[in-house]
C-alpha cells in the first residue's frame, strides 16, 4: 500500500488552523526530493511514490508564526522508506563501512562540545539514567560512561554503521536502531534523569506528540535537552541554503523563538544555552527543558516568517539562474 500525502488542518506547534501559503505559486517540487527524484541514484522504495511527494506547500502559523509543510507523508509503511530515503538523499557518508574518518571525527568534536556544555551545567551531577536519541558513533555514551560509570547510559541510533561503531565502544545492550521519526525507547528501563535529543523536531512529523512522549520518559526531576535543532531564521540566509530545495525531512522550520515556545507549551521550562560564534548567534539551537505547567503560546510574527521564506526562494531563484558563475566564485573563496 503506497504512501499518500497528509494535508495538515492546523498548525503542528500551537493547533492554530489558519496557515498562509509561503509562495503565491507552488513550483513542481519545492523541496529536495526533487533533484533526488529526477537523478540516476533514484532508489527504489516499496510503498513510496515520488510524484506524490514532491510538494511540501510550506506554509506559516497566523498564529505562533510556525514555518511548516502543510503536505507530508502519512504514518503507512514510515519504517520501510524513511531510513534508506534519508541515508540515500543525505550523501554525507552516515552508512558507509568502514565509516568515513571525517565523519567519525567530525562526530566526536560534536560529542565532545556538548558533553561539555551539559557538564559545565551540572546535569550529570544528580543524573543516574540517561539516552541519547541519534547518538551516531556512540562517542557522547562513552564519554558519559567513562566520566560517570554510574550512570545508566542508552543510544539510539538510525543507520546501521554508526549503530556498530557505537557498540563497538560501548556494549550491544547499550545502543538500538531506530527507523522513524519519531521513535520509541525499545530497553527495558522506562524512565530517565536526561533524554538527549538531537535534531529530531525538525523532521518529526508529529511534534506536539512526540515532544510529549519525551516528557514522559523523564524521572520525576529529569531533564530533556535538545540540541542540534536549526535556526531556521539564520541558516534561511545561509549561502549553503540557496543551491537546495527546501529539504524534505524537514518538516517544522523552527527559529529559536517558535521552538523556545513550542517547548513552553508542552510542558517545560526552558533555558536556552546561547553560545555566540565569531560574535553571532549561533545556527544550532541547543535547549534545556525542564518539567513545568504548559504554557499557552504566544502569538509570532507571521508576517516576518513569510518574508524570510519568500526571500529564501528569491534567492534560490537568484543562485539556480547564475550558477554557473557563482559555484566557481565559490570554490575560489573558499
Amino acid at each position: 500500500m503506497p504512501t499518500t500525502p497528509v494535508l495538515l488542518a492546523a498548525c503542528p506547534s500551537c493547533g492554530h488552523e489558519h496557515a498562509q501559503a509561503a509562495f503565491d505559486t507552488a513550483p513542481p517540487s519545492d523541496n529536495t526530493l526533487g533533484r533526488l527524484a529526477a537523478s540516476l541514484l533514484h532508489p527504489d522504495l516499496a510503498g513510496f511514490d515520488f510524484k506524490a511527494h514532491l510538494r511540501s506547500e510550506w506554509a506559516v502559523c497566523q498564529n505562533c508564526a510556525l514555518m511548516f509543510a502543510r503536505r507530508r507523508p502519512s504514518s503507512v509503511n514510515l519504517e520501510k522508506w524513511y531510513p534508506p530515503l534519508f541515508q540515500q538523499s543525505e550523501e554525507r557518508g552516515y552508512n558507509t563501512a568502514p565509516l568515513p574518518q571525517r565523519y567519525i571525527d567530525g562526530k566526536k568534536r560534536a560529542a565532545e562540545r556538548l558533553f561539555a556544555q551539559l557538564q559545565q551545567h551540572g546535569l550529570f551531577d544528580k543524573a543516574q539514567s540517561l539516552i541519547q536519541l541519534r547518538t551516531g558513533p556512540g562517542h557522547f555514551i562513552e564519554m558519559v560512561r567513562n566520566a560517570y560509570p554510574a550512570i545508566d547510559a542508552y543510544g539510539l541510533e538510525y543507520f546501521e554503521h554508526p549503530a556498530n561503531f557505537a557498540k563497538s565502544l560501548v556494549g550491544e545492550d547499550r545502543i538500538a536502531r531506530i527507523a522513524v521519526p519519531e521513535p520509541t525507547n525499545p530497553f527495558a528501563r522506562k524512565s530517565f534523569d536526561l533524554v538527549i535529543a538531537n535534531h529530531f523536531f525538525t523532521h518529526a512529523h508529529e511534534p506536539r506528540q512526540f515532544l510529549t512522549y519525551l516528557r514522559g520518559l523523564l524521572s520525576e526531576s529529569g531533564t530533556l535537552v535538545l540540541y542540534n535543532e536549526l535556526d531556521h531564521a539564520l541558516s534561511l540566509k545561509s549561502m549553503t541554503a540557496y543551491p537546495r530545495g527546501l529539504n524534505f525531512f524537514h518538516k517544522q522550520l523552527f527559529t529559536r523563538s517558535t521552538l523556545k515556545a513550542f517547548a513552553e507549551s508542552c510542558g517545560f521550562t526552558v533555558q536556552d544555552l546561547w553560545t555566540p560564534e565569531r560574535g553571532r548567534a549561533p545556527k544550532y539551537i541547543t535547549l534545556i527543558c525542564r518539567k513545568a505547567e504548559p504554557q499557552a503560546i504566544a502569538p509570532g510574527n507571521s508576517g516576518k516568517a513569510l518574508a524570510l521564506l519568500r526571500s529564501w526562494r528569491r534567492r534560490h531563484r537568484f543562485y539556480n539562474r547564475f550558477k554557473p558563475v557563482i559555484d566557481p566564485l565559490r570554490k575560489l573563496l573558499g
